[in-house]
């Protein structure tokens, strides 16, 4: 028999909640981090990953919770549940290592679309079922101790919040700098095991078995902390089965990994090719085709993977300073050991200043002398974060530290023999945004495209006679590019044919900041690598006009308002998916917003998210003293909801105000201040919403389980879909300001129906 719910043991239910929820949050952040490194790590990724995540959980919250009030002992289930997350994010973790030996995918080979949402699905569907069944069953057995349904769910709210919020600001600030992925699980998983011992032995003393199964459960914990560095370095090398693993290492910013193959080491940052070395050929060509264009190159700035070659090239030329601008000090950290002699020496030179700070970050705020080159080398825009290095406005920051007669460099992904839609569409959009701010550029067709652009056409050249003399002038010895190479590079029809086809497409569209459209152009291309079918629905998708959803969402709304005498009762869970949709959409651009104004400071990044976890237990706090005070709740719900969807609105004409302030002090208040203040804002209605609406919804005390599972479940659905269409469609294609329209519509209609049924 289960042992009496007593108020004045509840503690230890207090505590086994808090970790519960800690021990989500981090396992959430290690093996989201771990199937980016197996998958592409964009947002279409990423996208599937959430989905999949909230989708198992809302399973497991409403279609197992809701058979909660049926079950019982409800503690002791409680306690298996918390033995049953040990073993199952380990063993999760595992999985997701094994991913690429199971489906024999070669090592750094993509993984296609199809396959990522399936094995994404499978592995992620048991501990996310036990993670959501948690919150349910926690709701049932604290509303016996409180006797008041909608108060016990509050508090379960808050409790589960104040884990994550905690969990969230351990991984970011602590686990991620010290610990690879095995460590931390098998370091805080111990926790989880003693606060289910300690309820047990509070609520369940004469479970002497259940208690056993915990003490076994922590030793073996104990001996895989022991064994964790094998372990970790055996899962790991499932993955490059065929290579000589020769270090891992993990940051704040990413998985890396060194691999070996003959005299080559390659690094992969989160399962991408970062550099291989030697590479002699690509970073001559990135060099030397940079340089060239310029007349007396004295000042150079480099952003991103400089290590392979680049820095030895760039020192062959009469240089008095090189910036080289690397995000992550664990990348040359790990390279150092292996990477050529004339690499280290490049590094160690007195003209090589190195800066690990965020590349944008540092060229919105560089004062000093203009550069005469500055090579922008972070990759293809095949993410939002780094999708900022490819806007207008970061071509007119570049150009406000750049010499009037300097270059810039992008190199991207394309084809220089023939450019399909989807490639026109990505390479159009790059050229055409580059050339609003240079309206000079020479292109280099190949699989990489070269854009190197100039305010000035005086030195400028696309002739490869031009540029062989300038070589040969420098005196410079090179292993590929040379004058005999260049007029190969640099053939003029070829060269010819790219400029037409991209000045010819005019529809092409710009890349801004708050208008991110050129990392959904990379994810269609990554798309039709693997399926012509997926290339087909992101360009259908890339066609519908915002004025089709408005139209959609406007009719539903008004055809649930018709049948609001039958259904009316609905209109409750749908505030709570409308919320959740928005809470998630709010998180996402307030994060996208923060880089683009102030570069990547990671840190930040974490406390926003901290941020909206500490407004939702402020909320669901304040909400949960006066629920009972409260006389027209139906009204009082109607009214947050239109105050989400103002707050929505108002969002994007933050962001336009505070591109206007440059002052050191007001860029200082907005990072410190404003930014998290926004997002403790927009948790607070979230916070307040929920307990309000188990309140209104709920029917009778005995039902708490099945309502809390609905409801929980619709938070999370909302939040699920809000995350995969929001990062993967709503912001490339119609930018920030009208995604958060078109979430604030949503929300207005259904303040209009909650309000309707209130008359009625």
């Amino acid at each position: 028999m289960e042992g009496n719910l007593r108020p004045s043991g509840k503690i230890w239910l207090d505590i086994a909640i808090i970790i519960s929820g800690f021990i989500s949050i981090v396992g959430q952040s290690v093996l989201i981090r771990e199937l980016t490194c197996v998958f592409y790590g964009n947002e279409l990724s990423l996208g599937v990953i959430l989905f999949s995540w909230l989708f198992w959980m809302a399973v497991g919250s409403f279609g197992i919770g809701r058979f909660v009030d049926r079950i019982g002992p409800k503690v002791q289930i409680f306690v298996l549940t918390q033995i049953l997350v040990s073993f199952l994010l380990p063993l999760t973790l595992f999985a997701v290592r094994s991913i690429k030996l199971i489906l024999g995918v070669f090592p750094g080979e993509l993984i296609g679309y199809s396959a990522m949402v399936m094995v994404t699905f499978v592995i992620l569907a048991p501990i996310c079922i036990v993670i959501g069944f948690q919150f349910t069953l926690s709701c049932k057995i604290y509303s016996r101790i409180l006797q008041n349904a909608p108060k016990a769910v509050g508090k379960i709210y808050i409790y589960d919040t104040i884990g994550d919020m905690l969990g969230g600001f351990a991984f970011g600030y602590i686990f991620i700098n010290i610990f690879h992925s095995f460590q931390t699980l098998f370091y805080v998983l111990p926790i989880n095991l003693i606060g289910g011992l300690a309820l047990a032995w509070a609520y369940c003393k004469r479970r002497i078995l259940l208690k056993g199964i915990i003490g076994l459960s922590i030793l073996l914990n104990i001996w895989c902390i022991i064994q964790v560095e094998k372990i970790d370095r055996l899962t790991t090398s499932f993955s490059w089965k065929g290579f000589t693993l020769v270090e891992t290492a993990t940051s704040r910013y990413s998985n890396l990994t060194l691999i070996k193959q003959g005299d080559l080491y390659s690094l992969y940052q989160n399962g991408i090719l970062s550099f291989t070395n030697p590479s002699k050929m690509s970073s001559e060509e990135l060099i030397h085709f940079s340089l060239l264009e310029v007349r007396n190159p004295k000042r150079v700035l480099v952003v991103s993977d400089a290590v392979s070659g680049a820095l030895q090239e760039i020192l062959k030329y009469p240089v008095e300073e090189v910036y080289y601008v690397e995000l992550d000090p664990a990348i040359l950290s790990l390279a150092k050991p292996y990477i050529t002699k004339s690499d280290l020496q490049a590094l160690k030179d007195e003209r090589v200043k190195l800066i690990h700070t965020d590349g944008r970050f540092f060229i919105k705020r560089f004062v000093g002398r203009p550069f005469d080159c500055i090579i922008i080398n972070v990759g293809d825009p095949s993410t939002a974060e780094k999708n900022k290095f490819y806007t207008i406005e970061f071509f007119q920051e570049i150009r406000s530290i750049l010499d009037p007669n300097g270059v810039v460099t992008l190199c991207v992904w394309s084809n220089e023999n023939y450019l399909g839609r989807t490639l026109l569409e990505f390479n159009g959009c790059i050229y055409h945004t580059l050339k609003h701010a240079f309206p000079n550029i020479v292109l280099v067709p190949g699989e990489r495209l070269f854009l190197i652009a100039s305010s000035s056409d005086d030195f400028l050249t696309n002739d490869p006679n031009v540029l062989s003399r300038r070589f040969n002038q420098y005196g410079i010895k090179t292993r590929f590019v040379n004058e005999y190479y260049l007029p190969y590079r640099f053939y003029l029809p070829r060269m010819e044919y790219i400029r037409k086809t991209l000045d010819n497409f005019k529809e092409a569209r710009i890349n801004r900041d708050l208008y991110p459209v050129c990392y959904y152009f990379d994810m269609t291309l990554w798309g039709a690598q693997f399926s012509k079918t997926v290339e087909k629905i992101f360009l259908f998708l890339y066609r519908i006009r915002i004025g089709w959803i408005t139209v959609f969402i406007c009719t539903a709304g008004f055809l649930l308002w018709l049948l609001r005498r039958q259904v009316g009762r609905s209109f409750v869970p749908l505030v709570v998916f409308s919320v959740g949709a928005a809470g998630i959409v709010i998180e996402i651009v307030l994060v996208i917003g923060f880089q683009v104004l102030y570069g990547y400071i990671y840190h930040m990044i974490g406390i926003i998210i901290a941020s909206f976890m500490l407004g939702i237990v402020l909320g669901t706090g304040w909400m949960n003293r006066r629920l009972d005070w409260i006389k027209d709740k139906i009204l009082t719900l109607a009214l947050l909801e239109l105050t989400y969807a103002g707050y929505l609105i108002l969002l994007p004409g933050i962001f336009q105000l505070l591109k206007v302030f440059h002052q050191r002090v007001f860029i200082q208040f907005s990072i410190q201040i404003l930014f998290p203040t926004l997002t403790v804002l927009a948790g607070l209605w979230v916070g307040m919403i929920f307990p309000l609406a188990i309140k209104i919804y709920l029917k009778d005390e005995k039902t708490i389980g099945r309502t809390t599972g609905i409801l929980y479940a619709l938070d999370l659905g909302g939040a699920c879909v809000g995350s995969l269409l929001v990062s993967i469609l709503l912001i490339p294609i119609f930018g920030i300001p009208k995604s958060c329209m078109l979430l604030s519509l949503l929300n207005i209609v259904s303040f209009v129906l909650l309000s309707s049924i209130r008359k009625a």
